[in-house]
């Protein structure tokens, strides 16, 4: 009689179940495969162990979980997907389980995002903000046309990051001036010394706002 091949040697042994499925009851010719959630590491086991906060499983018969990545977050366990960090708040790294809130000075409109937008200068906002609109000149600056944070009338920033300074007496300057020299004497006064806005002398007029006698 010829011997049989070792492919027709039947199996005496039960076989472990391998990483990504598990077996809970006796008897079986089968291991069940870890649903969406959950996932196996080890060989031979009866249970799957669920996903942890900040983690995440969408398929089955996986042996470990995947983390939430920047700008997401998974609060609870046994999830198939995270979250999208709602608009106001970023998240930066990865497995994480909350959001954080975008502080003030900053603003964020989108969701899933892993930084938040910055105020324009001059200006601040609350906690959590959603829009840029939510930041507001410090005062003196005041909102310019185009969106940003600029001196008044009459007044220029120079050298100076926490407010505006007047212009001298008798002087003007347009919204937005950043600099003494955006100053003009009024109408009726001139320049004198390179600073001060004199009156016109005797025999002398000015009907404009400017720098010339």
């Amino acid at each position: 009689m010829s011997r049989l091949s070792s492919w027709q040697v039947p199996r005496e042994y039960c076989e472990q179940c391998q990483p990504g499925s598990f077996q809970p009851d006796t008897g079986t010719s089968t291991c069940e495969q870890c649903q969406p959630g959950s996932f196996q590491s080890d060989t031979g086991m009866s249970t799957c162990e669920q996903c942890q906060p900040g983690s995440f499983l969408p398929d089955t018969g996986m042996s470990t979980c995947e983390q939430c990545q920047p700008g997401s977050f998974q609060p609870d366990t046994g999830t198939s997907t995270c979250q999208q960090c709602p608009s106001g708040s970023f998240q930066p790294d990865t497995g994480e389980s909350t959001c954080e809130q975008c502080q003030p000075g900053s603003f964020q409109p989108d969701t899933g995002k892993s930084t938040c937008e910055q105020c324009p200068p001059f200006s601040n906002s609350p906690s959590q903000s959603t829009a840029e609109p939510d930041c507001l000149c410090n005062a003196p600056f005041v909102k310019h046309t185009d969106g940003t944070c600029v001196c008044p009338v009459d007044t220029f920033y120079e050298n100076n990051p926490a407010t505006c300074t007047n212009c001298q007496t008798n002087a003007q300057a347009p919204i937005g001036s950043i600099t003494s020299l955006n100053c003009i004497c009024n109408a009726g006064y001139q320049r004198q010394n390179g600073q001060m806005c004199a009156e016109c002398p005797i025999g002398k007029y000015k009907s404009f706002a400017g720098t010339s006698p």
